[in-house]
């Protein structure tokens, strides 16, 4: 039987290059062996050829992603903007919504929040149309404050 030996790094302890389970390490806290490729490339290489057929696109993809601009996420606030209850709801979610946009940064990672109003009109169809709208053409994410229970069943 061989003995290991140890070496310290950074609070882990690391089994040096000659033993059999290179590039595992063990966790200060745990004491179990985890494993730590030392070279992404190196592990790439190390996989199947099948793997490696499936793999490489899903890389080339992941490592193109950030050079495109990122969509804004974009909420639909649709509500009574004139009718019986636009005290109560109307123009002052749409503020609300915003409100709390603005509270996060604008931003929800790297993707800019924008939020779009409409009103349904206390009509089904006028709601269906809407979201219909918002969600093919317009890039609409989440539609939120339906008040109106004929309007949101419309929507659903």
């Amino acid at each position: 039987m061989t003995q290991r030996r140890l070496t310290r790094r950074a609070g882990w302890a690391s089994e040096t290059a000659g033993s059999p389970n290179r590039g595992r390490e063990i966790h200060p806290e745990t004491g179990l062996l985890e494993c730590v490729p030392d070279n992404l490339l190196e592990t790439f290489l190390n996989l199947p050829s099948l793997f490696k057929v499936l793999f490489l696109p899903l890389l080339v993809a992941a490592t193109a992603a950030p050079a495109q601009t990122l969509k804004p996420i974009r909420i639909g606030v649709m509500t009574d903007m004139a009718g019986m209850t636009m005290d109560i709801v109307g123009p002052g979610s749409v503020i609300a919504a915003k409100m709390a946009a603005e509270d996060f940064g604008g931003k929800v990672g790297a993707r800019s929040v924008e939020i779009l109003a409409g009103d349904h009109q206390h009509k089904p169809d006028v709601g269906a149309v809407l979201a219909r709208k918002w969600f093919d053409t317009e890039g609409v994410d989440v539609i939120v404050d339906l008040p109106n229970s004929s309007a949101a069943l419309a929507v659903q």
